[in-house]
């Protein structure tokens, strides 16, 4: 159920509205149509044609359940919105993910990996290890350009040893998953 549903469903049109007797904060009392289904009571009727002490009182009672019951679906209604929100981008991560796997195994990635290597002299940008073209890793330090164009560069990528790489996998693979 999305907002617009949500709102058409809780909308009330006030089909049943009764006479009732209601008490102003001053003490006067008035005569109210008040809706049967969701409390409404409008504002003030003329009292003629009424026997104001015989009407019955006016009902906060089903302002009350009719709230609730629209707090209650709305909580439902939320639920079910962040669920196909989380749903849609968890399918988009995934579909990030295949294209980036794809790409690591394409001509470009090969060339481009070799570049950063040699442009950091085989030496690992974090701990200064040094690094053969066979054990380097190649870290992204931004993958900005491989999400809008489908391949990455020079600029946003880093030469480490595989454990330098593996603690700033770990501690990246964390915080996204507190996020």
């Amino acid at each position: 159920m999305d907002w617009e549903e949500f709102h058409k469903v809780t909308r009330c049109e006030h089909p049943n509205r009764k006479p009732v007797r209601y008490v102003k904060s001053n003490g006067a009392v008035s005569v109210r149509l008040q809706c049967q289904r969701c409390g409404n009571g409008g504002s003030d009727v003329a009292r003629n044609g009424y026997r104001v002490d015989d009407l019955p009182p006016f009902d906060k009672s089903l302002g009350d359940r009719w709230d609730a019951w629209r707090n209650a679906l709305g909580g439902i209604a939320r639920r079910e919105m962040d669920e196909t929100r989380q749903a849609t981008r968890q399918a988009a991560s995934d579909d990030w993910w295949v294209k980036y796997a794809a790409y690591l195994k394409t001509p470009h990635w090969a060339a481009l990996r070799r570049r950063v290597i040699a442009r950091d002299n085989f030496q690992c940008q974090s701990c200064a290890r040094r690094i053969t073209d066979a054990d380097a890793q190649v870290h992204h330090l931004s993958y900005a350009t491989f999400s809008l164009v489908g391949w990455s560069l020079p600029a946003e990528c880093q030469a480490l040893c595989r454990d330098c790489h593996d603690r700033i996998t770990v501690a990246s693979d964390r915080k996204r998953a507190a996020a």
